[in-house]
């Protein structure tokens, strides 16, 4: 299982605060779009999972 932004409960309106949080470097954002983790890069810290506001990140 990995790790991914829902965009259903994504607001999709600023920055991603997750992608400066995450130590990996795992997740980008184009603009104010949907974040995407890279789960290549995902080292499975959770970071984001507990970070989210939103609790948009979850396993798929």
């Amino acid at each position: 299982m990995e790790l991914y932004i829902d965009p259903a409960l994504c607001p999709q309106n600023h920055p991603c605060p997750l992608v400066a949080r995450c130590p990996a470097e795992a997740i980008s954002q184009e603009g104010v779009g949907l974040p995407v983790i890279d789960p290549e890069k995902c080292i499975g810290c959770e970071e984001c999972l507990r970070s989210c506001g939103k609790q948009a990140v979850t396993y798929r």
